[in-house]
């Protein structure tokens, strides 16, 4: 689905065709191929929120769904009316990012955030969805970094939820610029101490 989504998307053959004409296209299939990806972003909109949704248990599903959308026509997320869906979308990402620690799932859905806050129509509000996401990260690592700060004895569980979280911060770090969180003279004192 997701190689047919970026065939239409784009207008490439499929793998192993040949197209018998190279160069530019002709202002007809432009103009079709800009309809095709019109009516494919129409239909996909509403169903890859429950498909993220259905299949969030499933990596290599999960990979491949979340990059769909970046061959969506953003724009039509106002346009048409389809903002519930774009919020359906964040919310299913935020799932997503709670549920795995696998580093290919969470930089495929940091740069479908990146993506989706570079369309000016929609920025705003997915900039405050992934800020108030990066926020309740920063937060729990925060006060991780607090308690190994203090000496606080923890356990194995602590330390892998810690580094879970530090995954999902490090996905992140890619795509946005982390010093507003101030994190990482905590981070280097802990890597430093890391032996003692």
């Amino acid at each position: 689905m997701t190689c047919s989504v970026a065939q239409t998307a784009t207008g490439e053959p499929p793998v192993g065709r040949l197209i018998g004409k190279r160069g530019v296209l002709s202002t007809k299939e432009a103009r079709d191929q800009h309809d095709e990806r019109q009516r494919l972003t129409e239909v996909l909109i509403p169903q890859i929120p429950r498909l993220l949704t259905k299949y969030s248990a499933d990596r290599e599903k999960i990979i491949h769904l979340v990059t769909i959308p970046l061959h969506f026509q953003i724009e039509m997320y106002v346009s048409a009316r389809l903002q519930t869906n774009l919020e359906e979308l964040l919310d299913a990402l935020d799932e997503l990012i709670e549920k795995h620690v696998d580093d290919d799932v969470l930089k495929a859905v940091a740069e479908l955030y990146y993506h989706l806050d570079s369309s000016p129509p929609i920025s705003a509000l997915v900039e405050g969805h992934k800020m108030k996401l990066i926020d309740g990260i920063a937060a729990f690592v925060r006060t991780s970094l607090q308690k190994f700060d203090d000496d606080v004895e923890t356990g194995e569980e602590e330390e892998a939820l810690f580094l879970s979280y530090i995954k999902r911060m490090a996905a992140f770090s890619g795509f946005l610029d982390l010093r507003h969180w101030d994190l990482w003279d905590m981070l280097l004192k802990v890597v430093s101490n890391y032996d003692k």
